[in-house]
């Protein structure tokens, strides 16, 4: 990080002022850029003389090209700071927050800026009075019964378009048939309001399936194909457990190899399979871990699963 050169932009804003001051303690040469619309002087004051700033627009470009010219990293915080403000004048906040962002982002790329930081806002998390904000859904959680097993439930509904991966990343538990720990890390995906897209990136978890195949909207006797990563790297010849959710026990095996289906993916960490009817249906990716976890003291293995669950559907008779 000793050559890194990072661009602040509202950097007159609260946020940005502190940003300024936690990079210039850290020793980095940093350059601010805001137009003063809604940033304070006051804000730079403890900085002021330490750092270049320049006032300007983003949405021109020469202001674009002039502030990210020798930067390796940009921090984007300019904004419209009001999210009734962007709703009483969305033209202002378009070119604000849109045409400032795209000119931004262009003349970065053109200056081979290596790594751009985007600011959020916490609006996206709804209207919840707890601060501070967290993304962890573990206190929504309501305790339940599946199929006679103890089990939780969690609600959710989605306020804006988009795909959402719902993930569950467990505790490891003690399996004492297998002699080894577990951890399961399990995900599916809800598609809300006609967005369909985002749903073939990875989620960055320990080890997960990423879909090949649109992981909603399917119908039964579809083909789904998935990737078994490991540390976000395929894994070759992964062995996939392939179950339906039989939650009605409308289905019965006739044997017990029926239960479950085994797929072997290829070099690649990629596998095919044929789903036969409708329902839930579960694929399972195991893979043991290299680091081993202590039990009274003795090393025990650490299995680590990639689970994903997709519904498929019958078409509707009319």
């Amino acid at each position: 990080m000793s050559e890194c050169r990072f661009l602040v932009t509202g950097c007159a804003g609260f946020i940005g002022g502190h940003m300024l001051e936690l990079l210039l303690a850290k020793g980095f040469p940093v350059v601010g850029v805001d137009n003063f619309s809604t940033g304070k002087q006051e804000n730079l004051a403890p900085v002021r003389g330490r750092f270049e700033c320049i006032e300007g627009d983003l949405c021109d470009p020469a202001v674009a090209r002039r502030a990210v010219k020798g930067a390796t990293h940009v921090i984007h915080l300019a904004s419209i700071p009001s999210v009734p403000r962007s709703v009483a004048n969305p033209l202002e906040n378009m070119h604000s927050s849109v045409t400032a962002t795209v000119t931004l982002f262009d003349a970065a790329a053109r200056a081979g800026v290596s790594r751009v930081v985007q600011a959020s806002s916490s609006a996206v998390y709804g209207d919840d009075p707890a601060l501070p904000k967290s993304e962890d859904m573990l206190p929504g959680l309501q305790a339940a019964a599946i199929m006679d097993n103890g089990a939780w439930r969690f609600e959710y509904t989605p306020k804006r378009p988009g795909v959402y991966a719902g993930v569950m990343e467990p505790e490891p538990y003690w399996e004492p048939a297998e002699d080894r720990y577990i951890i399961h890390y399990t995900k599916t995906y809800l598609a809300a309001y006609g967005d369909a897209e985002g749903w073939d990136e990875p989620t960055g978890l320990k080890t997960e399936i990423l879909p090949l195949t649109r992981p909603f909207g399917n119908y039964a006797g579809n083909a789904f194909q998935g990737q078994v990563l490991l540390d976000g790297k395929p894994v070759p010849g992964a062995m996939v457990e392939i179950e339906c959710y039989n939650r009605d026990g409308a289905y019965a095996a006739p044997n017990e190899y029926m239960i479950a289906q085994t797929v072997k993916a290829d070099a690649n960490g990629v596998f095919t399979y044929g789903v036969p009817f409708a329902g839930w249906w579960g694929f399972a990716a195991l893979n043991g871990a290299d680091e081993r976890m202590l039990r009274e003291g003795e090393p025990k293995d650490v299995e680590l699963g990639a689970v994903l669950w997709a519904e498929f559907v019958a078409p509707a008779v009319k």
